[in-house]
C-alpha cells in the first residue's frame, strides 16, 4: 500500500462487523485514512478498532434499517466523508432484502458529507451467488449489479459528480482465505484513491486467491 496515501481522508465502512471490515478497516489506517466502523456486533468493531485506536472509530447501529441510517446521515452533516465503503451484503447475507433497501438509504443520508469531499468514492462489495443458487438469490445478485447506477442517480442532486463502484466477488471462498481478505482490501483502497478511475456505476468482478 505504499503508494496509496489516505492521510487526511475520512472513511466509513458500514457493515464493518465482518472480516472483510476488519481487513478494510487495517489497510485504510495503515494508509493514514481516519476510519469510522458501524456494524451490529460491538465485539467484532471494537477488534477491529484495537489495532490502530489512534485513527479508528467504531459504532454500533443496525445500519440494515432505513431510519438509523437518516438519523446518523443527519447527526454527521456536511462534514467531509472521503470515502463511504458498503459491506452490508458481506456482513448480512442472510438478510437481503434489508441490505437492498439500507444502501441507497444509507447513501442519500450521507449525500452532503460525500458532497463536501474534495474526490469523494462510494464502493459496495458483495459476493456472486453459486452455479446452484436458487432464483431469489440471482435476482439479488441483479439488484446488487444496477445499485451503482440508481445510486449514482439518487447522489446527483448532491451537487457534482460522486462515483460509485460495485465489487462483485466472484469466488465467496475467497472471503475466508487471508490472502483473498488482503487482495479485497488492496483493490478498494485502489478504487478509492484520488487517481482511481472517476467513471462511476461500474461493476468490477474480482477473483480472490484462496490460501
Amino acid at each position: 500500500m505504499q503508494n496509496l496515501d489516505f492521510m487526511g481522508k475520512t472513511v466509513l465502512i458500514a457493515g464493518a462487523d465482518c472480516p472483510a471490515g476488519s481487513e478494510i478497516c487495517a489497510a485504510f489506517a495503515a494508509a493514514g485514512a481516519r476510519v469510522v466502523l458501524s456494524g451490529r456486533n460491538e465485539q467484532a468493531l471494537r477488534e477491529a478498532a484495537t489495532a490502530n485506536p489512534e485513527r479508528v472509530d467504531h459504532l454500533v447501529m443496525d445500519l440494515l434499517r432505513p431510519r438509523p441510517c437518516q438519523a446518523f446521515g443527519a447527526g454527521w452533516g456536511n462534514e467531509p466523508l472521503d470515502v463511504l465503503v458498503l459491506l452490508q451484503a458481506l456482513a448480512a447475507p442472510e438478510r437481503p432484502g434489508a441490505v437492498i433497501a439500507a444502501i441507497p438509504a444509507l447513501c442519500r443520508a450521507f449525500a452532503q458529507g460525500l458532497a463536501a469531499a474534495r474526490s469523494p468514492r462510494v464502493v459496495s462489495v458483495f459476493a456472486a451467488p453459486s452455479q446452484e443458487a436458487l432464483a431469489e438469490h440471482r435476482a439479488y445478485d441483479r439488484a446488487m449489479q444496477e445499485l451503482p447506477a440508481a445510486l449514482e442517480h439518487d447522489l446527483r442532486g448532491a451537487g457534482g459528480g460522486i462515483p460509485v463502484h460495485a465489487l462483485r466477488i466472484s469466488n465467496a471462498g475467497g472471503l475466508k482465505s487471508v490472502q483473498g481478505l488482503a487482495e479485497l482490501a488492496r483493490t478498494v483502497l485502489w478504487l478509492c484513491a484520488p487517481h482511481a478511475p472517476t467513471i462511476g456505476a461500474a461493476v468490477w468482478p474480482v477473483l480472490l486467491p484462496c490460501d
